[in-house]
Formats: C-alpha cells, structure tokens, sequence
C-alpha cells in the first residue's frame, strides 16, 4: 500500500519532493493504533455507552486490516500496470473514502447499539479526527 501511495503520487505530481522515511511510518503508526482507542474512550464515555467500548475497539481494528487490504488491492493494479495515475487516484478518493466512511459508522452502530443517527455520528468523528491528525503531522 505504501509503495502504490508513494509512486502514485510521484506520478500525479513529478516536480513535487515526496519522501516518508521512518519518523513519517512511527506517526502514522502511532495516530492509526493510538489516536482511535483514546478518542473511543472518550466518546463512549460522553454517549453513556462505555460498556460497548471493547466491542468497538475489536472491530475497529479488523475494520483497518480490511481497509488496508482494499487500500493494497487498489494500489495492486495501478502498479502492475492495469490501471493509470488517474485512474487509481479517482478510485482511491472516491470508492475507498466513501467506503470507509460507510464502514467506519455501520461499525460504530453495531458494536455501540446506538441508533443510526448517534451511530454514524460517533462513528465519523474519529475519521475526521484522523484526516486533522494527518494534516497536523505533516
């Protein structure tokens, strides 16, 4: 996944300098596995769900195993060549976002027994949350 983002955007943007070295994986790491079980706890907390906490959590994290295989099968064809730059890049930021945002919020619904409105509410926040921490970090 990581080599398909790398080289697609070198392809989308030639003139740009795009590097990720270590310090760039231990924060994306450490805002992936740390950022969403804090927000959680505190989001279970203010909803009065806090019982449901480790139910969310368990399927958060299959959630973004999955997404990262989706995000690699994606990234898959453009690098043996079965689809171009645009291509890939349209797929990524339309069928994977809208993807995740639909999974992360049918997630929280499920694991927190909420209605759908306080469901995909909880649910979103800490996907937002995380597009902030990504821009905050680089």
């Amino acid at each position: 996944t990581l080599q398909g983002a790398m080289r697609l955007s070198a392809d989308l943007a030639p003139d740009a300098s795009i590097t990720y070295g270590a310090g760039d994986f231990l924060a994306d790491m450490v805002r992936i596995w740390l950022a969403f079980p804090l927000i959680a706890a505190l989001l279970v907390r203010l909803a009065g769900v806090k019982q449901r906490y480790v139910h969310w959590l368990v399927l958060h994290n299959w959630a973004v195993l999955f997404l990262f295989a989706f995000q690699g099968a994606i990234f898959v064809f453009y690098l043996a060549g079965l689809a171009n730059a645009e291509t890939t890049a349209f797929i990524y930021t339309f069928a994977y976002l809208f993807f995740r945002f639909f999974l992360h919020a049918r997630i929280a619904m499920v694991a927190l027994d909420l209605p759908a409105g306080r469901g995909i509410a909880l649910g979103l926040i800490p996907v937002f949350a995380d597009f902030m921490l990504i821009q905050l970090i680089r």
